[in-house]
């Protein structure tokens, strides 16, 4: 009996390894457009926000324009979806663990958009039934772990085997650095379609969504975490402008909102909406990879200009 249960633990150990290993392989930035954010080490300067930020700000590039600025590096784009991190509770103690605590003079970029601060009609703002409670990164508890069991068993809906096959996605690819490529072709026939079809799927979600006072609230929490530990900008990206028109429709006056409250806060804001007609978006509001690295460039010399 013994020795059974002695080669049982035997097997038992190898069989675990050999998972762990074979994971650690093959669980990469293809297998979907989350997982490596939660491999990685708190960092000391985080780009947040939604997928605009996720795809359309590189750290690379940002990192690149930024060369002459003294801070703490590199940076991690913590972005996710409007769906998955809006501004609330959960995104909210997402990024605490997220954050390198020892971080003084990081920079940080907090994506913003009319979106982030929606609730689904019927919601009276209780926090238990936002739309995002069930999902990463709000169903997380390790932020960062290699590889990552927890999330790969509540959020990767593949499975193990799926993950050891790792059929290579050439549409997109999610770099250790937390940007969110994705590979298009921009000269489509269907491009104008999908950029129709966002608009009018954003005129619909304005009518089925109200504006929350409760993710406002946790945006001031999110600017006040951040000042401790360094340089806080809010950044509204630019889209198309039937998207624009769109979330001015849902949210009038939303960049002048966002600049009173980085006023009140002592904080900056930099509104890019009027270079919407400078870009290439995937679908009217990501932008294309190489405008996203154009874009990131301009960011890093606005950045410099406050920081300098």
């Amino acid at each position: 009996m013994k020795k059974f249960i002695r080669n049982f633990a035997l097997f038992s150990v190898i069989s675990i390894s050999v998972l762990i290993g074979l994971v650690y392989r093959y669980a990469d930035g293809t297998i979907d457009s989350f997982y490596l954010r939660f491999t990685t080490p708190p960092a000391k300067s985080l780009i947040i926000g939604s997928s605009r930020p996720a795809q359309g700000i590189q750290p690379h590039h940002l990192e690149k324009g930024l060369e002459d600025i003294d801070y703490e590096g590199p940076f991690l784009n913590f972005s996710f979806t409007t769906e998955n991190s809006p501004f609330g509770p959960y995104y909210y103690e997402a990024i605490k663990k997220k954050l390198n605590p020892k971080a003084k003079d990081g920079i940080f970029i907090i994506g913003v958009d009319p979106w982030q601060f929606s609730v689904d009609q019927g919601n009276k703002n209780d926090p238990r039934r936002f739309r995002e409670a069930d999902y990463a990164p709000g169903n997380m508890t390790f932020m960062s772990m290699d590889p990552n069991f927890e999330y790969l068993i509540k959020n990767f809906d593949g499975g193990f085997r799926e993950i050891i096959r790792n059929r290579r996605d050439p549409y997109r690819r999610l770099h250790k650095n937390g940007w969110l490529q994705i590979n298009i072709d921009t000269s489509s026939v269907d491009l104008k379609e999908r950029m129709y079809d966002t608009a009018e799927s954003y005129i619909q979600m304005g009518n089925d969504r109200n504006f929350s006072t409760v993710r406002l609230d946790y945006l001031d929490k999110k600017i006040e975490l951040f000042k401790k530990h360094g340089s806080v900008f809010l950044v509204l990206m630019p889209v198309s402008e039937a998207v624009r028109e769109a979330e001015e429709i849902f949210i009038p006056n939303f960049s002048k909102m966002m600049e009173n409250l980085a006023g009140e806060k002592g904080v900056t804001y930099l509104d890019f909406t009027s270079y919407s007609n400078s870009y290439l978006y995937t679908d009217g509001h990501h932008l294309y990879k190489d405008d996203g690295a154009r874009f990131s460039l301009l960011l890093a010399e606005r950045l410099k200009s406050h920081l300098e």
